[in-house]
């Protein structure tokens, strides 16, 4: 399975317009395309302004027949006035679908059988973990990810899924995605000390940063594990 992120700003105010026009127009169009099994549209939680159209395909090859398609560009060009500083790439539009620097795929390694299609269907709330994986580690996470952090995952209240995937752009980059009922039952996972115990067990598989290299082999603290970032869902479709 394919994962696409495109990184957009919308002015909060008009978050609303942006969720009528996914709906009304986006939708259809991925559901005219084929291969797209989910479309959601994500706020973040740091930053209202700062969003996310996340689509999960059944190969790279669909999401790219889709990403360069006259009809994703008519899309772009038609809701670009809805989006915060579209200038500053409604010029890329002429030569490519989209900035590069504004989207992101990965390929789903682990937890498949918890993908988003699988454990989505209107709200929710995504928690996305960004890493680096140490030079010849992957198999070794994806073992551990698949026996450790997806059961200690699926054991919390309120979580529906848990899945990790690798950057198709930079194979040491990865993301560990989780998918909650609500905010809330993601925040009481932080508390519990178990994303703390889970970053303890991959540190070995793990590049860390400077900001939380310290942490993360004397006391493992939150303070020092990888960064997370919460993403409420505005919309989220299984097609």
């Amino acid at each position: 399975m394919y994962l696409r992120f495109i990184h957009i700003s919308i002015e909060e105010p008009r978050l609303k317009e942006v969720q009528s026009f996914y709906q009304e127009r986006v939708i259809p169009d991925l559901e005219a395309a084929g291969g797209c099994r989910f479309a959601g549209l994500l706020q973040s939680t740091l930053d209202g302004a700062r969003c996310v159209s996340l689509t999960l395909w059944d190969s790279a090859e669909q999401a790219d027949s889709w990403a360069t398609s006259d009809r994703y560009r008519q899309i772009l060009e038609d809701g670009s006035s809805l989006l915060s500083g579209a200038a500053t790439w409604q010029g890329a539009l002429t030569d490519t679908s989209m900035p590069e620097s504004a989207t992101r795929t990965f390929t789903i390694e682990a937890g498949e059988q918890t993908r988003p299609d699988n454990a989505l269907s209107g709200q929710g709330f995504f928690r996305i973990t960004s890493f680096r994986v140490r030079e010849g580690a992957w198999d070794d996470l994806v073992q551990l990810y698949e026996h450790e952090v997806v059961a200690t995952l699926l054991s919390m209240q309120g979580c529906r899924s848990a899945f990790l995937v690798e950057s198709t752009e930079d194979p040491d980059r990865g993301l560990s995605v989780s998918i909650w009922d609500r905010e809330e039952d993601a925040i009481r996972y932080e508390l519990s000390g178990n994303f703390d115990l889970l970053t303890r067990k991959l540190k070995d598989t793990l590049t860390p940063t400077p900001q939380w290299q310290t942490a993360i082999t004397s006391e493992g603290t939150a303070r020092g594990n990888p960064p997370t970032e919460g993403y409420r869902v505005v919309i989220g479709i299984q097609l």
